[in-house]
């Protein structure tokens, strides 16, 4: 409604979880086909 706001926030206090996210997705792509994946395709089998 008037003078609402709704926010959703998303923090990483270490780096770290952005380079394991990083490596599982390329486990995951090195066992599919050559071709272009989107990000989706890749979060929703993590």
């Amino acid at each position: 409604g008037n003078g609402e706001v709704l926010e959703l926030t998303h923090r990483a206090g270490d780096r770290s979880v952005f380079a394991a996210g990083a490596l599982d997705a390329a486990a995951w792509l090195a066992d599919q086909p050559a071709g272009f994946y989107r990000f989706e395709e890749v979060a929703s089998e993590l």
